[in-house]
């Protein structure tokens, strides 16, 4: 307690000053009677929520659902680089792994949308702040494969993922997808066997959080490839680190299946107090108002677990749960924002996540 608080102390009680400012379901139903995306602006811009001095500059024609959502990302990216510049190591080294998964975003669109010919500035414009790096412009300076890989290896912090799984011919559009799936995997091992040399609460926190995100990945690694014939039970293994709660006969079972029926069969049988509760609410919620995909609902219940890392002490884990719950915060308010542009204020509610909502 006393060591983690020498360096870390400041910062954590930073971050759960910011999670003191996350919208309530209260919060979020006096958002809903917003009329316009100038009323809801003038909502967020309240004193009691984190985005007044970024949502200044939307005025008149500037003012429209993507503005919003950059004006949201830039204050959560500013909130980050606050933390990250004061933050001593292992902390720093901590909150660069976070922003890998949205580097790995960022590099796979900038490959795929280089190699169709986009333009850069169009491309860069399009990355999540959170993931940017000095080289992105480098990596799409060029369409040719080589180049471009070189570029990656050379340049970018990625360089030891690319290094351990991707080779110069999987470099295509075609197979951008997959070669995300295996970044992502490379990075989440990366991140996971961090977490543990950390050891403490951050080790139990951390463990528990990327076994759910490894868990989830297969899951829909599964589900969208049961429309891809030509991906393997190999290739669709080879794809899931080795760690998780459904590893590895779980991520066995996935691979092998045929049908998504089978796939949400085998989980409701196998791991009914977890994976099983997610899919009985899916058939629950089926051919209603309120009905959502697997994905939708594994985002929910990671919603869950990034909350009761909060209430956990002296640990890492709120560093990298406040910036989940606050991106599930930006997805709810240009959720808002869209169904006000489409005028179908009717449907507000039905992909808002409540966070720390007490009712449930």
């Amino acid at each position: 307690m006393a060591l983690f608080n020498v360096d870390d102390g400041f910062l954590e009680a930073i971050t759960r000053g910011f999670r003191g400012r996350i919208i309530t379901k209260e919060d979020y139903n006096s958002l809903i009677q917003a009329d316009s995306l100038e009323d809801l602006k003038m909502h967020l811009s309240s004193a009691d929520y984190d985005y007044g001095t970024h949502l200044e500059a939307l005025q008149g024609e500037t003012m429209d659902v993507k503005s919003l959502e950059k004006a949201l990302k830039s204050a959560l990216v500013d909130e980050f680089h606050f933390i990250r510049a004061q933050a001593n190591y292992p902390l720093s080294k901590f909150l660069d792994f976070v922003t890998y998964g949205y580097m790995i975003d960022n590099l796979c669109l900038l490959i795929k949308g280089t190699l169709k010919g986009d333009p850069s500035e169009k491309l860069i414009e399009s990355c999540n702040p959170l993931g940017t790096f000095a080289e992105m412009i480098v990596v799409c300076s060029t369409n040719q494969p080589k180049e471009m890989y070189e570029a990656i290896l050379v340049e970018t912090p990625l360089a030891k993922y690319f290094v351990s799984c991707i080779d110069l011919d999987e470099l295509t559009d075609i197979n951008v997808e997959m070669m995300k799936d295996k970044l992502m995997k490379e990075y989440l091992t990366d991140f996971y066997n961090f977490c543990n040399s950390l050891g403490g609460t951050t080790a139990e926190v951390m463990s528990g959080l990327l076994e759910f995100q490894a868990d989830m990945r297969a899951i829909n690694i599964a589900v969208n490839s049961l429309s891809h014939a030509e991906i393997s039970k190999d290739d669709k293994e080879s794809l899931n680190p080795q760690f998780g709660s459904l590893y590895p006969e779980g991520f066995n079972m996935l691979a092998d299946a045929k049908e998504e029926a089978s796939i949400y069969s085998e989980l409701q049988k196998n791991y009914g107090d977890t994976f099983g509760r997610i899919i009985e609410q899916m058939h629950k919620d089926q051919g209603g108002e309120m009905e959502k995909y697997i994905e939708e609902l594994m985002m929910e219940e990671e919603v869950r677990r990034n909350e009761l890392a909060f209430y956990e002490q002296f640990h890492y884990g709120i560093f990298y749960s406040y910036m989940k719950l606050k991106e599930t915060e930006i997805r709810n308010i240009v959720w808002i924002a869209e169904c006000i542009k489409q005028k179908k204020k009717e449907r507000m509610h039905q992909n808002v996540v409540y966070i720390f909502d007490t009712d449930q």
